[in-house]
């Protein structure tokens, strides 16, 4: 019965947690601009001829980016309390380099270990404690992560937390 118990809880909590993925970085997500050229033609006169367009169009490739997945529901916390969270990477084709991440805006109290997490090239995760001391401030928090490669643009994703009293 227990076991039964222990499975069930363990289905729940992998559904709700799920992930997001936020803005991509790395090489390809470096938006550059193409010219696109289009003509134009304006109703038949002998004044007016065709016009020629360009508009500018951001181009970017899936391959060389990456995505920060985070999990979907806020993370739960009461003051003295330390829970693992996993951030993982969604890595396109051809990116294959380390990413460090920030965790920017942890509330007062709150502290993330290790505080500069890296996921290497060939790893999808890691886990990072997140530890609420026991004055650690009250309340729902948006903390950003940010991975940063060693080349082209950084991602971003926002990391849900909730601090609760003992």
């Amino acid at each position: 019965m227990k076991k039964r118990h222990a499975v069930l809880l363990a289905a729940l909590t992998a559904i709700a947690v799920g992930c997001t993925q936020g803005t991509p970085g790395g090489p390809g997500a470096n938006q550059t601009t193409t010219n696109t050229n289009r003509t134009t033609t304006n109703p038949p006169t002998t004044t007016n001829p065709p016009t020629t367009v360009t508009t500018n169009r951001p181009v970017t490739t899936e391959a060389d980016t990456f995505t920060i997945s985070v999990p979907t529901l806020s993370t739960h916390l009461k003051q003295g309390e330390t829970k693992d969270v996993k951030i993982s990477l969604s890595r396109g084709k051809n990116f294959d380099q380390d990413v460090t991440l920030d965790l920017t805006g942890l509330p007062q109290g709150v502290t993330a270990d290790p505080a500069r997490p890296m996921i290497k090239h060939g790893d999808q995760d890691v886990s990072v404690s997140i530890h609420a001391a026991d004055d650690a401030a009250l309340g729902d928090f948006t903390v950003e992560v940010v991975g940063h490669p060693a080349q082209g643009a950084d991602a971003r994703n926002e990391l849900k937390l909730k601090i609760t009293e003992k």
